[in-house]
């Protein structure tokens, strides 16, 4: 947790004075992303599951197809420098499953499984609670159990590293649910489009955009999710009446 934040003296205004008095503040590191030899991206993101967000930003960007397409990838700490090579040759490049058919039109969502999951939401983000500084994003599963947590100081950032937790481990994602702190933008939406998610949870409303891209790829977006109330903006017909 302690690679997140420091600890530093701040001044604080409050009750109509001034006061020394302790902050944390989150870190925040910029990371060189190569691929094949070739620089792609500079990007600022927190210091944790560094491999997973170049593997998910390189993915969602169109650098590669699917994990089986990368035959190594390196990291260089010293240096803020990921490598990334991809094989010329390969078979099977996407390995994302999704089965056939709708599981939420045939299942609905009850409106209490999607509060239990943004409240699971933020009761996880432990970091935020400390420092209000970052962003944060959950993958439950059909019965809203937490599959996977991540947090970054960049929104994009936290949906590259759950996109590349489930390149990496390759499972159904036709009844999964990924919920999120930050506001849905086209790119967000877009990366969920790529990888498949049928659904979308947020605290946070989407842009318009975001909405008519969401309402042409058959995606699920609900927000301003919270203390038992939200707004579904497209394909209600997932969410139980």
């Amino acid at each position: 947790m302690t690679d997140f934040f420091e600890k530093k003296e701040i001044l604080r205004f409050e009750n109509n004075k001034f006061k020394k008095t302790n902050d944390y503040i989150v870190k925040e590191e910029f990371y060189r992303l190569i691929v094949n030899g070739e620089h792609y991206y500079d990007i600022a993101a927190s210091p944790v599951y560094v491999e997973e967000m170049a593997l998910g930003r390189a993915y969602c960007e169109g650098l590669i197809d699917g994990l089986d397409e990368v035959s190594e990838i390196t990291f260089l700490n010293d240096k803020n420098i990921i490598k990334i090579k991809s094989k010329k040759d390969f078979k099977n490049k996407n390995k994302i499953t999704k089965e056939k058919g709708d599981y939420f039109i045939k299942n609905k969502i009850k409106p209490s499984l999607i509060f239990k999951i943004i409240n699971d939401l933020s009761s996880k983000s432990k970091i935020f609670q400390k420092t209000g500084g970052v962003h944060n994003a959950l993958l439950a599963d059909k019965k809203g159990e937490m599959i996977a947590f991540r947090e970054d100081i960049a929104r994009h950032n936290t949906v590259d590293k759950i996109i590349a937790y489930i390149l990496k481990n390759n499972f159904d994602i036709s009844n999964k649910i990924l919920a999120l702190s930050c506001r849905i933008s086209t790119k967000i939406i877009n990366k969920i489009a790529k990888i498949g998610l049928p659904v979308i949870i947020t605290q946070s409303p989407p842009s318009l955009n975001a909405v008519n891209i969401a309402d042409e790829k058959s995606i699920t977006i609900a927000g301003f999710v919270r203390k038992g109330r939200m707004n579904v903006y497209t394909h209600s017909e997932r969410i139980k009446k």
